[in-house]
């Protein structure tokens, strides 16, 4: 939104320049993106009239034109412009003009000297482009400066948020400004002598998306441009002057905040105008001539035949004022701020009207801008003020907060007195009345953002001066994560996963899942978020598909956030990981793909790292879009809670990505509030240790975890660890088989482990293997 200097001061009495206006804006927390001037940096331009034009001799497409500047004699200056003519007036500048391209200075063109320099709307800084010379109007007087036909102004823009829909006019913005500075402003509204509308009907269906509509009716209007002083207004704030009626509204558009709209009244059937629902499938032409179908979801403004207007987006182009408009209906509103969204979201037509509405305007404003409305109107435009009707079915009930001011010490960590308090506040428009320990305090309707105590002190604080505010540093604790199961398992997990060289990220909570357990979004921010996400892989599988497109040759993934589900509406808290080609790329590496085991590795060692005790054992059910045979669950205290596994090729095959793709879903829920396990540490030994391998012919539907788990169960004596170290299929091995090499360590508590010890233990191992599970050792 934008806004002038000159205009600004027009409300408030101000000394400051633009530069002290920006910071006191700024440390108001209105931001002020930009202050820049509405005139380019250029000076020793003057009004001039051509009166005589000869060729150049040495150029065909060169004049030499003589000026009149009202100067003792006429200059003599170049130009190869195009619509150069006898009898016009022109910007000239003068030879040492500082124009913004640089100082113009004396030169020969193709051997004829030029006293000036004939300008473009370009060459000034009007325009970005222009085809020729600038040619003026007649009211422009020969010699006098030609700055001085434009206001020297400066103009802010402003980034506004969401919350202060009171500050997308210059009253909201003024009043901010006048409650920090402690001064008064004035916002005069024209007088007018009211009176009801007769002969005309205004109708409410939806009382819900329209609480408020005042209409008025001027007959015998003349549309005609408007003054100078407005539309130079208008285009300074980066509007396109149109007519004086619409140029009314969209100016109190912005002085107000609150958005209007101009019917040519002719064009309303039965005179009558009925605010209600669309029907399925009727449609309206735009004023952008974009033609909209119409859902029962739609609020239009229609007549008794037909619909005129999107309620608080666009007008329709049925009703718009055109050159042979003489009657108006003038329109004030105030519309239920999701309706208006929904409707700008579906239609896709996002306007100044739209997003000021979506906001949430002010319910109490509309009768008073109509007369300040109709006022101008009579006054640019003439005609005869037929009257106004104000339906209004619900009444407004300002809010009214109980506030306890030793929240400001509280939060702010000062002392302020109950009269800057009360200052502070009725300045800004809020109603105080003293009771014990604090205030009640009325909030005005144009500030829906004040809702609890919290909101006053931010008040309080932006107008006794955030910089005013001492700065002492936090009194924290050292242990941040005593009793929060939640921050101590997410910040462990984090640590372990980035030494592990996986990087963390961040995505959307929403999705486009085809899932009858996902929650749809009313009004979604786009086609592929239109549901909540019931897990996290869907989303890091398409990341990981990118990175691979950009040549990121090797990749590790994960994330941690919260997952929903339309049961109960209820959400979990799970972990998720991504890799392919994890490892390090050089001349040492084997160059090997990473693969499902190089995950399952990962979550091996975390849960021995973390003392989570997860078990991995065969998935209770199908894995989505996971290859079975390299898939497995992720169980805790029996219950699965997760699963790793390899992505099926033809699930990542259309968008050309041949690396191997290992992901990992798991819910942490169950797993926060486990028992920590006590860590026991012992001395080292010092004692040698005995390595003992054997290669066995095992069945292959046995896993090599029941393997493992047998030899557990037989608590051999001094049998310090054992793993599988290799994995063998072919020649010499019966296909129904796998050869398995199982490494055992063995070491004695005060001596070593004798030969013939340890050959026992290994033929205690073998016996029960053979007995339980056929295994044999290998030949």
């Amino acid at each position: 939104m934008k806004i002038t200097h000159n205009w600004l001061k027009e409300l408030i009495q101000i000394d400051l320049e633009p530069a002290k206006v920006d910071e006191v804006l700024t440390d108001l927390g209105l931001e002020v993106e930009s202050v820049t001037p509405t005139l380019a940096n250029f000076n020793k331009v003057i009004v001039g009239k051509i009166t005589k034009i000869d060729k150049h001799p040495e150029a065909d497409r060169l004049n030499i034109c003589e000026v009149d500047t009202n100067q003792d004699s006429p200059l003599s200056i170049v130009c190869g412009a195009a619509n150069v003519a006898v009898g016009i007036k022109v910007p000239v500048a003068l030879m040492g003009a500082q124009l913004p391209f640089g100082k113009l200075k004396p030169r020969k063109i193709r051997g004829v000297d030029s006293d000036g320099m004939i300008c473009a709307e370009e060459e000034l800084g009007f325009a970005e482009k222009s085809e020729g010379i600038w040619i003026l109007e007649d009211s422009y007087q020969i010699g006098a400066d030609f700055r001085s036909y434009f206001d020297n102004d400066w103009i802010y823009e402003f980034s506004i948020g969401p919350n202060r829909p009171d500050c997308f006019g210059l009253q909201g913005i003024v009043r901010d400004l006048a409650a920090k500075l402690n001064t008064s402003y004035k916002f005069e509204i024209p007088q007018l002598d009211e009176k009801p509308l007769k002969d005309f009907d205004i109708i409410i269906e939806d009382e819900d998306a329209c609480p408020r509509y005042v209409g008025a009716h001027i007959s015998g209007v003349q549309i005609k441009p408007s003054p100078k002083w407005l539309e130079q207004r208008l285009t300074h704030i980066g509007l396109r002057p149109i007519n004086n009626v619409v140029d009314i509204s969209n100016y109190l558009m912005y002085l107000w905040g609150h958005p209007m709209h101009a019917f040519d009244a002719d064009q309303i059937t039965g005179n009558k105008v009925i605010i209600k629902r669309a029907i399925n499938g009727e449609k309206l032409t735009m004023l952008d001539e974009s033609e909209k179908t119409l859902t029962e979801q739609d609020l239009v403004i229609c007549d008794s035949a037909k619909p005129s207007a999107l309620a608080g987006v666009m007008g329709g182009g049925v009703s718009e004022i055109s050159d042979n408009t003489s009657n108006v209906f003038l329109e004030v509103a105030y519309f239920e701020p999701v309706t208006i969204r929904t409707m700008s979201k579906r239609h896709k037509l996002h306007t100044d009207a739209s997003h000021r509405f979506e906001r949430g305007m002010d319910p109490q404003t509309p009768p008073q801008l109509m007369k300040h409305f109709v006022s101008m109107v009579l006054e640019l435009a003439g005609g005869t003020f037929e009257g106004s009707l104000d339906n209004n079915p619900k009444t407004f009930e300002p809010l009214v907060i109980d506030f306890k001011t030793s929240i400001v010490h509280r939060i702010l960590g000062i002392t302020i007195s109950d009269e800057k308090i009360t200052t502070f506040l009725e300045n800004l428009g809020c109603k105080l009345q003293a009771v014990e320990e604090g205030f009640l305090i009325t909030i005005p309707s144009w500030r829906p953002d004040l809702e609890r105590p919290i909101d006053i002190v931010e008040e309080i604080a932006r107008l006794y001066g955030l910089n005013e505010i001492p700065y002492e540093a936090p009194k924290i604790s050292l242990d941040l994560y005593a009793d929060k199961p939640f921050e101590t398992l997410t910040s462990d997990l984090r640590t372990f996963l980035c030494a592990e060289g996986m990087s963390e990220c961040i995505t959307y909570s929403f999705s486009s899942e085809d899932n009858d357990q996902a929650i749809s979004l009313i009004n979604p921010m786009a086609n592929d978020m239109a549901q909540l996400r019931t897990n996290l892989v869907d989303r890091l599988i398409p990341i990981a598909v990118n990175n691979f497109k950009k040549q990121n040759d090797s990749l590790g993934l994960f994330e941690i956030g919260k997952v929903f589900f339309k049961e109960n509406y209820s959400e979990e808290l799970h972990i998720s990981m991504a890799l392919y080609n994890f490892q390090e790329s050089n001349w040492r590496s084997n160059q090997e793909q990473s693969d499902f085991f190089t995950l399952k590795g990962i979550i091996e060692k975390l849960s021995k790292s973390l003392s989570l005790n997860l078990q991995l054992r065969p998935s209770k059910s199908e894995i989505k879009n996971c290859v079975p045979e390299a898939s497995i669950g992720i169980f805790f205290q029996g219950k699965q809670v997760g699963y790793i596994g390899t992505i099926n090729p033809s699930h990542i095959k259309a968008h050309k990505m041949f690396q191997t793709l290992v992901c990992l879903e798991m819910n942490l829920d169950p797993i926060l509030n486990k028992k920590d396990k006590v860590i026991q540490f012992k001395e080292l030994s010092t004692i040698s240790s005995s390595e003992k391998k054997l290669a066995l012919i095992t069945p292959k539907a046995i896993a090599a975890d029941t393997i493992l788990k047998e030899i557990k169960s037989l608590k051999v004596a001094n049998l310090e660890s054992y793993s599988i170290f290799d994995l063998y299929l072919g020649k010499g091995i019966p296909d129904d088989s796998k050869s398995l090499g199982i490494k055992f360590i063995f070491r004695g508590k005060d001596k070593s482990i004798p030969e013939e010890e340890m050959g026992q233990s290994i033929n205690k191992i073998l016996d029960r293997l053979e007995s339980k599970h056929k295994i044999t050792l290998r030949p």
